[in-house]
């Protein structure tokens, strides 16, 4: 057998760390990306809540704006800042949900806020799967990543 068809070769071990690499780097930019996407939608109906005249619609487009600009420049602290905020926003809406519980005999209320706290709970895994998978990247592959790397096919992560 010749040197090379070992599996211990050097060079058979370092296209292994790039493919490893390049599938890390994969996982973090379609993370990123859903982050965006989610960001986004999150940001119009902020936006619609400021027709109504509802005030911390104001400080809650900060953090979606944190979460968008986190994903976008693969920041993450910026993007815990976003996963805190939708803590907060699941947290309100299981006081809405107790409000409307003690308060009306409607049903939908209930439906609307279930539904919308197992919605943020998803989002948020999303979120948080974005963060873990930009802190365990390397330097090298962070900076490729800020640069503009592009991988050739990109799907979003949503689980």
């Amino acid at each position: 057998m010749e040197p090379s068809q070992y599996p211990f070769n050097p060079e058979f071990n370092v296209a292994i760390s790039q493919e490893n690499s390049s599938s890390q780097k994969l996982i973090a930019y379609q993370y990123a990306r859903s982050v965006k996407l989610f960001s986004v939608i999150d940001g119009i109906f902020c936006f619609l809540y400021l027709f109504y005249f509802y005030w911390p619609s104001v400080f809650s487009g900060l953090f979606i704006l944190a979460g968008y600009f986190g994903a976008k420049n693969y920041n993450k602290n910026l993007i815990l800042v976003y996963a805190i905020y939708e803590l907060l926003d699941i947290g309100f809406d299981i006081y809405l949900l107790y409000y409307i519980y003690s308060n009306y005999d409607v049903y939908y209320g209930y439906i609307f806020s279930i539904l919308s706290i197992v919605i943020q709970v998803y989002i948020l895994r999303i979120i948080f799967k974005c963060y873990q998978s930009i802190k365990d990247l390397r330097v090298n592959e962070l900076l490729e990543l800020k640069n503009g790397w592009i991988p050739g096919q990109v799907v979003f992560l949503y689980w």
